[in-house]
């Protein structure tokens, strides 16, 4: 019995010694690396070669800097771009219009599949500044974000530092879903520090975005997600713009400093000027709770018209539970005219 407790007793140990493992290790032991790439390497080759030696794939990357000229494109499913940290930094040059890493089809302005099963983590990104085209000249539909996921699937961004941002610092369009985006800094876009293009069924989690030009997250059509633990500070417009959004959770998150609202509740702008909307757009059955607004423009902001407001059948309105308002008053239309957006249950001002 005396030789039974000894092997026992160090697989107790082991299983503890994982248990309190920090997320990124827990994530090296989930995956090995099958190939690896060193400053000076050319990048996109690295990857294309580490997607035809596994299934799936993982490339880790050195510590060092990774200079590109071009964005880099990932187009196989189950692969893993790793770093090494904040010490592992993929740079564009100023003045670059151009992406850092396109995951998905970016031949076709639709793309023609979707890509699954990618992670980005641990890596520090740095944009080509403000100054020039928020579009790729040699594909006008692509944006010159620093991360863009095109018609994704089971996708992860996790443990970056992104700034600089050209555009969005992380965009997600064409109907990706899955999306995982958790445990990044965010910060000096240009644009939106994320922006989510026509998205369902994304968790976006325990994230710092802080001193974008404009909205720490943007939403243009998004469903079935969660938006918890985050800290939206110093924006230049909203902490969050969420546009024709419907059926999403936000929880738990802190608001604070943030030029405009915290959050601004509104549809799709169908004309600019003036502005309309489309029909039926405003964001409905969003439910946000325990979250903090602090110092900002607003609390909510509620942009409605005649063409999307909240008093056609079946509205269901947005739900404010248990949230604290302090020095962010919320800007509401009149209910009469446009329905109720907005209704509040236990939430208090400070």
């Amino acid at each position: 019995m005396r030789h039974l407790a000894k092997p026992a007793w160090h697989c107790l140990l082991l299983f503890s010694l994982i248990a309190v493992m920090p997320s990124w290790a827990q994530s090296m032991q989930a995956g090995a690396c099958t190939a690896n790439a060193a400053p000076g390497d050319d990048l996109q080759a690295a990857i294309d070669r580490a997607g035809k030696q596994a299934d799936p794939a993982t490339l880790c990357l050195a510590a060092g800097e990774y200079l590109l000229d071009n964005f880099v494109n990932i187009t196989r499913d189950g692969f893993t771009l790793r770093g090494q940290g904040a010490e592992t930094v993929i740079r564009l040059p100023d003045g670059a219009e151009t992406p850092a890493i396109v995951v998905g089809d970016y031949r076709k302005e639709t793309p023609g599949r979707r890509i699954h099963d990618v992670t980005l983590e641990r890596m520090r990104l740095i944009g080509s500044g403000s100054d020039g085209s928020e579009l790729h000249a040699e594909y006008p539909y692509l944006r010159n974000s620093v991360v863009v996921v095109r018609a994704g699937e089971r996708v992860t961004v996790r443990e970056l530092q992104v700034s600089d941002c050209r555009s969005a610092c992380i965009l997600t369009e064409y109907h990706s879903s899955q999306i995982t985006i958790v445990d990044n800094v965010v910060s000096h876009a240009a644009w939106d520090g994320i922006s989510l293009n026509r998205g369902g069924r994304t968790v976006i989690r325990g994230n710092l975005l802080q001193d974008n030009v404009a909205a720490g997250i943007t939403t243009e059509f998004l469903e079935n997600s969660v938006i918890e633990d985050n800290r939206f500070i110093g924006n230049g417009s909203h902490g969050v713009y969420l546009a024709d959004a419907n059926s999403n959770t936000f929880r738990n998150n802190r608001f604070e400093d943030n030029a405009g609202a915290g959050i601004y509740l509104t549809c799709s702008i169908r004309y600019r000027d003036p502005v309309l909307c489309w029909d039926n757009s405003m964001s409905h059955g969003n439910r946000f709770e325990h979250n903090v607004f602090q110092d900002n423009g607003f609390g909510y902001l509620i942009g409605v018209d005649s063409a999307a407001n909240c008093k056609r059948p079946n509205f269901e309105a947005n739900l404010s539970r248990n949230e604290v308002f302090r020095n962010s008053e919320n800007s509401e239309p009149d209910w009469n005219t446009y329905g109720y957006c907005l209704r509040y249950e236990g939430s208090r001002t400070e």
